[in-house]
């Protein structure tokens, strides 16, 4: 069974369905949020999205998210560099990166270090 299909049938229970830490959110409220951020997402279909979160709810949501569009998910680990985000984005022509304004300072907005093509 695909994790879409899992998603989909539980979408009305308020059974836990991730518990993270002290954080947990239920199968439904899963399903409403993972709906959100592939409708957010729609534009990119079939193309790579990095995903570039810290261990949470949210980057199950993410995940499921990117599953649901059938694109490709390249997770990468927070403790990567800057100048490492770069490089896989042009190695993989990725057009979208997901992630949180903590992990991305102004500063770096401000270096452009991570530059459009």
């Amino acid at each position: 069974m695909h994790i879409r299909q899992i998603i989909e049938e539980a979408k009305e229970i308020n059974d836990i369905a991730v518990q993270y830490k002290d954080k947990v959110i239920t199968y439904k409220n899963l399903y409403e949020s993972v709906t959100k951020v592939a409708e957010m997402l729609n534009n990119y279909k079939n193309e790579v999205i990095l995903i570039y979160l810290p261990n949470s709810i949210d980057y199950y949501i993410a995940y499921f998210a990117v599953l649901e569009l059938d694109s490709v998910i390249l997770p990468i680990h927070v403790l990567n560099t800057v100048y490492n985000l770069n490089v896989v984005r042009n190695m993989t022509d990725s057009r979208i990166l997901i992630t949180t304004s903590a992990l991305l300072s102004p500063k770096l907005y401000q270096n452009k270090a991570l530059k459009s093509k």
